[in-house]
């Protein structure tokens, strides 16, 4: 059994308070890109504690879920951080759900409290009504009045009440984050991560990255807050660069290249953490041109994979170095990425962070040499505590020997630096976040203009992102509009990255295997052999 560090700390908020004291309670941690609105080291430890206090008041206790529905805000990590403080589970989710996929999450997490944006409280309140959840608050004050300002509701200011300590020997099983990932196959799960993970996996990644000669290099760094705060990568972001390293964390609200830059220019922003297409627009966008970025000093891409190609343009343009790292939400999430003094392999997704373990492995679990292609399995103290509710998927994910099988096909080069090549598993990345063909499967079987379908991912150059796309048996007659009344019928239905931007092309039958199961290898093959045909137009 591998053995693991012992940290001293008693929880996760715990950890994340640790490194805030009476000499840095002006600090900016947290500043609104558009209002300049901040939040400095001494009022998030305020409203950390007030909540904390506020909810162990109204009776929430250990193990109870309270759930975010909200696009960035400065506001969010004191809100999951007091929860943490409490013993609660935090359940983000994301901003773009329709009604049926936030209905789904909150069937699961089932939280005692919800907390939205004033542009979610509509749906929000319509499914908290539906499911029972009592407890809903605005993360900022509702023009339309219709809930609460939580800070007014929830926060007990000048309180003492004590965080609740876990003791050493339940870390590893108490859950902190309840975060929802379709992981190597189907319908999203709940992952459970518990405090002794997170509290793990940011403390060795930033090792990691660290020049031992300078362990400090990396205070004041001022990052943008733009991944969005309810996906793994981006949550992890934006509790690490501010809490752990004492910087500064400009929050965008709603990505576009015109606000990224804009903030980059007004807040001298130094570092920027990105999904490859925000790098491929930094790259390509006439929009850059307009404004002063060389406060720029370093990039740090993750979420998904990108081409070397676009990591040296962005080099060459910016003079600035791009870190690349992997992980997974089943895995801290971070498993990989290149320490301090090594940036000279663009394609490359690093080495394994400390204590953890990277194999590769062929179809029957045999250790794999150097430039040989199998899959990339990782065991760490980082590893999920599993699918909550679905010990089946948790038994399919993570073998006997405590290696999680991330479906991914990767490789090392001589020096021990890890490359991914391809997946395995049927996951399609638009943007970062993960589509599950199967659910978009679902939604199209209640389609009236739909027999059968098979949804796949087709790569766009352009956008550097893999884009939905579907082969549809048609139930109706063909015309030169099936293909947009199909297109839109799913568009009203789910998330805008789970639309069906990469169009549709029209089949005689779906390729499946004797036990039904759609052969999606045929289906990429098919899509190459039909697109100098006819497609759908977007």
């Amino acid at each position: 059994m591998a053995t693991y560090p012992i940290y001293p700390f008693h929880s996760l908020a715990h950890f994340l308070l640790s490194g805030l004291d009476d000499t840095n309670i002006h600090h900016p941690l947290y500043v609104d890109s558009l209002t300049g609105a901040t939040i400095t080291a001494g009022h998030f430890k305020k409203l950390v504690n007030g909540l904390n206090s506020g909810l162990q008041k109204m009776g929430f206790r250990k193990g109870d879920c309270l759930s975010v529905f909200s696009s960035n805000n400065i506001y969010t990590n004191a809100i999951y951080t007091g929860t943490l403080a409490a013993c609660g589970v935090v359940s983000p989710i994301n901003v773009t759900y329709t009604g049926q996929e936030l209905e789904y999450q909150l069937s699961i997490s089932k939280p005692k409290i919800l907390i939205a944006h004033p542009d979610q409280l509509d749906l929000a309140l319509e499914y908290a009504t539906k499911l029972g959840i009592q407890h809903v608050y605005s993360i900022e004050h509702d023009p339309r009045h219709r809930v609460p300002f939580w800070v007014n509701a929830l926060v007990i200011h000048n309180s003492d009440t004590p965080m609740i300590s876990i003791p050493e020997e339940a870390l590893r099983h108490t859950p902190a984050f309840a975060l929802f990932s379709s992981g190597t196959t189907g319908r999203s799960k709940c992952v459970h991560v518990s405090h002794y993970q997170y509290i793990s996996n940011m403390i060795e990644a930033k090792k990691a990255r660290e020049d031992p000669n300078q362990p400090n290099a990396l205070v004041g760094v001022i990052g943008l807050g733009v991944m969005p705060m309810y996906h793994a990568a981006g949550l992890f972001r934006s509790l690490q660069l501010p809490l752990l390293i004492l910087g500064t964390l400009v929050v965008v609200k709603k990505y576009s290249v015109e606000n990224v830059c804009q903030a980059v220019e007004t807040y001298k922003i130094n570092h920027f953490a990105a999904v490859p297409p925000m790098l491929l627009h930094m790259l390509n966008s006439p929009i850059t041109e307009k404004y002063d970025l060389s406060s720029i000093t370093s990039f740090t891409v993750g979420a998904a994979p990108i081409s070397g190609k676009i990591v040296e343009g962005i080099v060459a343009k910016y003079k600035a170095p791009v870190v690349q790292g992997y992980g997974l939400t089943e895995c801290g999430p971070i498993i990989t990425q290149f320490p301090f003094n090594s940036l000279d392999k663009p394609s490359s997704i690093g080495v394994p962070i400390p204590y953890t373990h990277v194999r590769i492995v062929d179809e029957n679990g045999k250790d794999l040499g150097v430039g040989q292609c199998g899959e990339l399995i990782v065991k760490g103290p980082q590893l999920m505590m599993g699918y909550y509710g679905n010990p089946t998927a948790t038994k399919e994910t993570i073998d006997e020997d405590g290696y999680l099988h991330t479906g991914d096909i990767a490789l090392y080069d001589e020096d021990g630096y890890y490359y991914i090549v391809d997946r395995i598993k049927e996951l399609i990345k638009y943007k970062g976040l993960q589509v599950a063909p199967v659910e978009l499967e679902s939604v199209l079987s209640d389609c009236p203009f739909v027999l059968d379908s098979g949804v796949i991912g087709i790569y766009n150059e352009q956008q550097a992102t893999e884009l939905p796309m579907a082969f549809i048996v048609p139930r109706v007659p063909k015309d030169d509009l099936l293909g947009k009344k199909i297109m839109d019928w799913v568009s009203d239905r789910v998330a805008p990255h789970k639309r069906l931007r990469g169009g549709v092309l029209f089949v005689d039958e779906i390729p499946r295997s004797a036990a039904g199961k759609i052969q999606r290898k045929q289906l990429k093959t098919l899509y190459q052999q039909m697109m100098p045909l006819t497609q759908a137009k977007l």
